[in-house]
């Protein structure tokens, strides 16, 4: 986490693509076979022992409070909305990612559905209709055509 989320000499939203980047680079090194530690014993730890299952929602807390701070930073650098609650975000990248990995080892391949879904290569263009945000799809740079990012 120091060396992503908490790497200062990045841009906020930077930080979090590349926490994401480099797990899913880890478990790719490992043949896509281990997943996450955390999510593997979440499954499994609950039913069995009151004192892991608080540890593991001390360490699942830890992680969305570290995803919600660079959250913060991100809308305070104006990268991310800045009416989105920083919390629900961090505990929707938490969930997400969790599932991206759980994927991941089941399929033995990369899931996009993290870095494609939620990162684009450059800010989603936002438009106020009917007091909702609707999120035009950005092109990617060099005539790209794949959509950076879905309308919502």
């Amino acid at each position: 986490m120091d060396s992503t989320l908490r790497d200062q000499s990045r841009q906020p939203k930077e930080r979090l693509r590349a926490y994401f980047d480099a797990i899913a680079e880890w478990l790719e090194d490992a043949g896509w076979r281990y997943g996450c530690l955390v999510g593997n014993m979440s499954l499994e730890v609950p039913e069995h022992s009151d004192v892991l299952r608080r540890h593991l929602t001390e360490i699942c807390r830890s992680l969305t409070d570290a995803f919600a701070e660079t959250v913060r930073a991100a809308q305070a650098a104006g990268e991310v909305r800045s009416d989105l609650d920083a919390d629900d975000v961090a505990t929707f990248l938490l969930a997400s990612w969790e599932g991206a990995m759980m994927r991941m080892k089941v399929e033995r391949s990369p899931s996009r559905s993290i870095s494609s879904n939620v990162f684009c290569s450059q800010p989603c263009l936002q438009t106020k209709v009917s007091g909702r945000y609707r999120v035009d799809a950005v092109r990617r740079e060099a005539g790209n055509s794949d959509r950076c990012c879905a309308a919502g």
